[in-house]
């Protein structure tokens, strides 16, 4: 899927349509696709890690730069929200 998707938003920078609103959309859509078709058992970060790994593709145009950023974002950890104290940190959650 994900080279099908490269494919898509490669042809949309060689037809210049790619620096636009509309290739960053494109884009965010391409990832969604992406995310939204690995398997169950695969987690988002770990996958985004190994394309990029693999990934070989010289030069490539915005829509597809603006994917893999998206696809790069993935790979980073967010940490847990803490509480900072206050009434709210104190009252007991159920």
């Amino acid at each position: 899927m994900f080279s099908k998707i490269v494919a898509g938003l490669a042809d949309l920078d060689d037809a210049g349509i790619g620096a636009g609103a509309d290739g960053d959309a494109a884009a965010r859509a391409g990832f969604l696709e992406w995310v939204f078709t690995l398997p169950q058992d695969v987690r988002p970060g770990q996958a985004a890690r190994e394309v990029l790994a693999h990934w070989d593709y010289d030069n490539p145009g915005p829509a597809v730069t603006a994917f893999l950023d998206h696809i790069e974002a993935a790979t980073r950890h967010v940490p847990t929200p803490q509480r900072r104290g206050g009434a709210a940190g104190r009252r007991v959650l159920h």
